[in-house]
Protein backbone atom coordinates (compact mmCIF):
# COMPACT_ATOMS: atom_id res chain seq x y z
CA UNK A 1 0.00 0.00 0.00
CA UNK A 2 0.96 3.28 -0.94
CA UNK A 3 1.87 5.90 1.84
CA UNK A 4 1.26 10.21 1.42
CA UNK A 5 5.06 11.42 1.93
CA UNK A 6 4.23 13.96 3.79
CA UNK A 7 2.07 12.61 6.42
CA UNK A 8 2.27 8.99 6.19
CA UNK A 9 -0.95 7.79 5.85
CA UNK A 10 -2.47 5.38 3.71
CA UNK A 11 -3.54 6.53 0.43
CA UNK A 12 -7.01 4.95 -1.07
CA UNK A 13 -8.39 5.86 -4.18
CA UNK A 14 -11.13 7.98 -4.15
CA UNK A 15 -11.13 8.33 -0.30
CA UNK A 16 -8.21 10.60 0.44
CA UNK A 17 -6.09 9.82 -2.92
CA UNK A 18 -7.22 11.14 -6.57
CA UNK A 19 -6.74 8.76 -9.46
CA UNK A 20 -5.17 11.31 -11.49
CA UNK A 21 -2.58 12.09 -8.45
CA UNK A 22 -2.04 8.02 -8.86
CA UNK A 23 -1.65 8.21 -12.75
CA UNK A 24 1.04 10.72 -12.42
CA UNK A 25 3.12 9.40 -9.18
CA UNK A 26 2.10 11.93 -7.08
CA UNK A 27 2.08 10.32 -3.22
CA UNK A 28 0.40 12.92 -1.22
CA UNK A 29 -2.97 12.72 0.46
CA UNK A 30 -5.48 15.39 -0.79
CA UNK A 31 -5.21 17.34 2.55
CA UNK A 32 -1.76 17.80 2.05
CA UNK A 33 -2.31 18.68 -1.47
CA UNK A 34 -4.41 21.25 -0.49
CA UNK A 35 -2.93 22.43 2.48
CA UNK A 36 0.04 23.28 -0.23
CA UNK A 37 -2.43 24.77 -2.79
CA UNK A 38 -3.94 27.32 0.11
CA UNK A 39 -0.44 28.32 1.24
CA UNK A 40 0.79 29.00 -2.11
CA UNK A 41 -2.99 31.06 -2.68
CA UNK A 42 -1.97 32.85 0.49
CA UNK A 43 1.87 33.84 -0.70
CA UNK A 44 0.77 34.61 -4.13
CA UNK A 45 -2.56 36.55 -4.05
CA UNK A 46 -1.95 38.87 -7.41
CA UNK A 47 -1.58 35.33 -8.97
CA UNK A 48 -5.02 33.84 -8.28
CA UNK A 49 -8.06 33.86 -10.56
CA UNK A 50 -10.37 36.24 -8.00
CA UNK A 51 -7.59 38.52 -8.28
CA UNK A 52 -7.08 38.63 -11.85
CA UNK A 53 -11.04 39.04 -12.36
CA UNK A 54 -11.04 41.98 -10.03
CA UNK A 55 -8.28 43.33 -12.33
CA UNK A 56 -10.33 43.05 -15.33
CA UNK A 57 -13.39 44.83 -14.28
CA UNK A 58 -11.07 47.51 -12.94
CA UNK A 59 -9.77 47.83 -16.11
CA UNK A 60 -13.34 48.46 -17.78
CA UNK A 61 -14.27 48.27 -21.40
CA UNK A 62 -13.72 50.01 -23.88
CA UNK A 63 -12.20 51.85 -27.16
CA UNK A 64 -8.18 51.35 -27.35
CA UNK A 65 -5.43 51.70 -30.04
CA UNK A 66 -2.46 50.16 -30.29
CA UNK A 67 0.96 52.18 -31.24
CA UNK A 68 4.31 51.97 -32.39
CA UNK A 69 6.33 55.31 -33.01
CA UNK A 70 3.36 57.90 -32.98
CA UNK A 71 1.40 55.55 -35.67
CA UNK A 72 -1.81 53.80 -34.99
CA UNK A 73 -1.87 50.69 -35.82
CA UNK A 74 -4.97 49.33 -34.54
CA UNK A 75 -8.17 50.32 -33.21
CA UNK A 76 -10.21 48.44 -31.23
CA UNK A 77 -13.04 47.67 -28.90
CA UNK A 78 -13.93 45.38 -25.98
CA UNK A 79 -12.45 44.64 -22.54
CA UNK A 80 -9.37 46.48 -22.19
CA UNK A 81 -7.46 43.73 -19.71
CA UNK A 82 -8.02 40.88 -21.81
CA UNK A 83 -7.25 43.09 -25.24
CA UNK A 84 -3.90 44.40 -23.70
CA UNK A 85 -2.82 40.99 -22.98
CA UNK A 86 -4.06 39.66 -26.32
CA UNK A 87 -2.59 42.22 -28.64
CA UNK A 88 0.88 42.81 -26.74
CA UNK A 89 1.33 39.54 -24.74
CA UNK A 90 -0.32 36.68 -25.84
CA UNK A 91 2.40 33.66 -28.38
CA UNK A 92 -0.71 32.64 -30.36
CA UNK A 93 -0.60 34.16 -33.92
CA UNK A 94 -3.81 33.38 -34.77
CA UNK A 95 -5.22 35.33 -31.44
CA UNK A 96 -4.57 38.68 -33.00
CA UNK A 97 -4.02 40.65 -35.76
CA UNK A 98 -1.58 43.02 -34.30
CA UNK A 99 1.06 39.14 -33.68
CA UNK A 100 0.62 38.49 -36.99
CA UNK A 101 1.48 41.98 -38.32
CA UNK A 102 4.28 42.19 -36.21
CA UNK A 103 5.27 38.73 -37.11
CA UNK A 104 4.74 39.70 -40.87
CA UNK A 105 6.63 42.63 -40.56
CA UNK A 106 9.47 41.69 -37.83
CA UNK A 107 8.15 43.98 -35.58
CA UNK A 108 9.56 43.95 -31.56
CA UNK A 109 5.76 43.73 -30.07
CA UNK A 110 8.02 44.96 -26.61
CA UNK A 111 8.20 48.65 -29.47
CA UNK A 112 4.28 48.63 -28.81
CA UNK A 113 2.10 51.23 -26.47
CA UNK A 114 -1.27 50.55 -25.44
CA UNK A 115 -3.76 53.43 -25.24
CA UNK A 116 -7.45 53.29 -23.90
CA UNK A 117 -9.19 55.75 -26.41
CA UNK A 118 -12.60 56.28 -24.36
CA UNK A 119 -14.31 53.84 -21.68
CA UNK A 120 -17.76 52.71 -23.03
CA UNK A 121 -20.05 50.35 -21.01
CA UNK A 122 -22.99 50.13 -23.96
CA UNK A 123 -21.95 47.57 -26.78
CA UNK A 124 -23.47 49.11 -29.25
CA UNK A 125 -21.99 52.87 -28.74
CA UNK A 126 -18.90 51.39 -28.05
CA UNK A 127 -18.56 49.77 -31.67
CA UNK A 128 -20.22 53.43 -32.89
CA UNK A 129 -17.14 54.58 -31.14
CA UNK A 130 -14.50 52.26 -32.65
CA UNK A 131 -15.81 52.50 -36.23
CA UNK A 132 -15.40 56.97 -36.21
CA UNK A 133 -11.79 56.46 -34.47
CA UNK A 134 -11.15 54.04 -37.18
CA UNK A 135 -12.51 56.37 -39.58
CA UNK A 136 -10.54 59.04 -38.22
CA UNK A 137 -6.93 57.54 -37.37
CA UNK A 138 -7.08 55.29 -40.28
CA UNK A 139 -4.79 52.62 -38.75
CA UNK A 140 -2.55 50.56 -40.32
CA UNK A 141 -3.93 46.87 -40.08
CA UNK A 142 -7.92 48.36 -39.93
CA UNK A 143 -8.34 50.98 -42.08
CA UNK A 144 -11.40 49.98 -42.85
CA UNK A 145 -14.51 50.62 -40.10
CA UNK A 146 -16.39 47.45 -39.71
CA UNK A 147 -19.98 49.11 -40.05
CA UNK A 148 -18.82 51.85 -42.00
CA UNK A 149 -20.88 54.89 -40.27
CA UNK A 150 -18.82 57.52 -41.26
CA UNK A 151 -17.31 56.50 -44.09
Amino acid sequence: MKQCIKCSVDLIVGDNWRASSKKHYVYKCNSCRNNKSTQWQNENPNLTSGYLSKQRNKEGVGVYQVILNNICLYVGEGQIYERKNKHLRDKNEYVSNVYAYCNKHNINRKLLSFNVLEYENDKTIRKQKEDWYITFLTPVINPKPPLGLYV
